[in-house]
């Protein structure tokens, strides 16, 4: 990375950063706007869904408003705020990332333990879970950034947010990963687990011609196509995010190390860092059509008034 010329065409990765934070800003907003008002995500689901868009709106706010900024002028006081900023972006990251293992969960005792799940997850619990991992969030990215002489900055003409050169630091670093890497792995087995589950119902659905005892057990299992075609789209929606956060890790904290240039270092790192949470709030929004359907039609009533 130090052999890199970053002096030229820094306003170019300003220009490229920009639209893209931007992007995920308004995508991400517009969920947190109109997620209540869908009927089929004002539960516990949608709760979590809130969650992990707020931590998205607070990551891209600080890329489209701060880091894209702070590239193309290079001033050195916006540089020094750096620390701050970054200590602020880790507290949304790591609640982004919460929300999106507890999303996945969500899915699988909603397919697992149908009966159950609204005890599981009823409103109360859900609430309780989000104040508990917030605050976790908070409380372990304090002890690392503050407590423990670790920083998380924007060096002074680079492209790229990095960790602090202490020991520590670097412990924090190789500590981060690992976790980040166990929140990706949680997330896909328990999505390809649910995803076999609603297709083993599927298929029994279709092909089932069981006995009467086995019909009965059935009928209290099987899923109403309609159902599951939805629970289908918000699995689909945590695979994908969870997609998009196993890119990102991979890319910042393996794969720059094989960057050639400047360029593919940027966009291993903070450009797929912020395509990845920019793309949070688009795909919540593809994979609800009842979802676009009411900020449609709210967005149309506003509009006309």
């Amino acid at each position: 990375m130090a052999d890199f010329d970053f002096t030229t065409d820094y306003r170019y990765a300003a220009i490229i950063l920009f639209p893209i934070a931007l992007f995920g800003l308004i995508s991400n907003l517009t969920v947190v706007a109109f997620l209540r008002v869908v009927p089929s995500l004002n539960n516990p689901f949608g709760s979590l869904t809130l969650s992990q868009a707020i931590g998205d709106c607070g990551h891209q706010f600080f890329f489209a408003f701060y880091y894209a900024p702070c590239l193309f002028v290079r001033d050195a006081g916006f540089y020094s705020w750096s620390p701050h900023i970054g200590f602020v972006i880790m507290i949304f990251y790591e609640i982004n990332l919460l929300s999106h293992v507890f999303i996945s969960a969500n899915r699988f005792f909603a397919v697992f333990t149908p009966f159950m799940y609204n005890k599981i997850f009823s409103t109360r619990n859900t609430r309780i879970l989000i104040c508990i991992y917030w605050i976790f969030s908070v409380a372990s990215i304090v002890y690392k950034f503050q407590t423990g002489n670790c920083s998380f900055y924007l060096p002074q003409g680079l492209w790229i947010f990095t960790y602090g050169e202490s020991e520590f630091c670097q412990n924090v670093r190789l500590f981060d990963f690992i976790k980040f890497i166990i929140y990706v792995v949680i997330i896909g087995v328990l999505d390809v687990i649910t995803i076999m589950k609603i297709n083993y119902l599927r298929v029994r659905q279709v092909h089932g011609s069981q006995s009467t005892v086995s019909s009965v057990r059935s009928s209290q299992t099987i899923v109403p196509p309609v159902r599951r075609n939805r629970q289908m789209n918000l699995i689909y929606q945590a695979v994908f995010q969870g997609a998009g956060i196993f890119l990102e890790l991979i890319t910042y904290y393996i794969l720059q190390g094989i960057a050639r240039n400047k360029w593919e270092l940027f966009l291993m790192t903070s450009v797929v860092w912020c395509t990845a949470h920019a793309m949070d709030g688009f795909i919540v929004i593809v994979c609800n059509r009842e979802f676009r359907r009411y900020a449609k039609k709210i967005f149309l009533c506003r509009w006309s008034t």
